[in-house]
């Protein structure tokens, strides 16, 4: 009996902290601080489930828009949603959206993947070396591919935008971003203009 009342005071209270803020996402849409709140409250494992759900497919794409813009709230969302993701088909669009926001704050992505890469060293329980987040985003620009296109018109759009990023990343000077992730970012750049160069 004593175990069942715990576990429902645990329910009663999760439900307490979710009302409160699910009445504020309806007024306000989804917010970056308020996202940020129920992680915290609630667990990022939880978070990610609710986004994946099908009822919350608008939500989801407030939060991709969100990261896209670069805003350093919404990276921090990314920063604490991204290591339950893993490798997963849902990461991919969490990924496109760093990679978009990379180029409108190159320092805010990079200090969040070097976060993405410890919470992903300990949730497997591996080096942080051999995690490399920047390799995922830093080449990408999934707002640009489309099948029906052909390649060398896309290269014209790709090449010139990596160019940029790469001159961003090389001129990056933050002690908040590494030399390692930087050096990720930067050799990714360098791999993705080879591809796009070869036509």
């Amino acid at each position: 009996m004593n175990e069942w009342f715990s576990q429902l005071l645990v329910v009663i209270a999760a439900l307490a902290w979710s009302v409160p803020l699910a009445r504020a996402d309806a007024a306000n849409g989804v917010s970056a601080k308020g996202l940020i709140s129920k992680i915290d409250k609630l667990g990022a494992n939880s978070i990610v489930e609710d986004l994946l759900k099908e009822k919350n497919k608008s939500k989801l794409r407030k939060v991709l828009f969100g990261i896209q813009s670069g805003d350093d709230q919404w990276l921090g969302v990314l920063s604490k949603l991204m290591p339950f993701f893993m490798a997963s088909e849902p990461a991919m669009q969490f990924d496109n959206a760093a990679s978009e926001a990379l180029d409108k704050n190159a320092e805010g992505v990079l200090r969040s993947a070097a976060i993405i890469n410890t919470g992903w060293s300990k949730l497997a329980n591996i080096s942080e070396n051999e995690i490399d987040y920047p390799s995922r985003i830093c080449g990408v620009f999934s707002a640009d591919w489309d099948e029906e296109t052909p390649r060398a018109t896309l290269a014209l759009k790709t090449i010139p935008r990596l160019k940029r990023r790469k001159t961003i990343v090389m001129n990056l000077n933050s002690p908040d971003v590494s030399d390692g992730i930087k050096k990720s970012c930067l050799r990714t750049i360098t791999s993705s203009l080879d591809h796009w160069g070869r036509n």
